[in-house]
């Protein structure tokens, strides 16, 4: 459906128009603003579904990993660490069309 829909091209023409760097900016800009606020949701919600997703084998290992913890249930959309941060734009647009809460997908 992703590629389908000509998303993957889209997503990579608004990289290239610096669209990362503005949003990047605008959250800088305005850090407690509602864009910023919904980012920081975005970034926790896509780690707490990740999270969710592994059996409780799998978690009890992690959680003796803290590598793994920071990677599978600390880590946002893209694998990022800053709920800050905006990255790759594939990736917030997907977390958006796989029904998550993404104000960078949602541009």
């Amino acid at each position: 459906l992703f590629t389908a829909r000509g998303d993957t091209r889209r997503a990579s023409a608004l990289e290239h128009e610096g669209r990362v760097q503005q949003w990047q900016r605008e959250v800088a800009a305005e850090p407690q603003g509602e864009f910023a606020a919904a980012l920081a949701a975005a970034h926790h919600e896509y780690g707490a579904a990740r999270w969710a997703l592994l059996s409780d084998a799998d978690r009890e290992y992690c959680l003796g990993q803290p590598w793994a913890v920071e990677a599978l249930r600390d880590a946002g959309v893209g694998g990022l660490r800053y709920t800050s941060q905006v990255k790759c734009l594939h990736a917030h647009l997907a977390h958006a069309l796989a029904g998550g809460a993404n104000p960078v997908g949602e541009r």
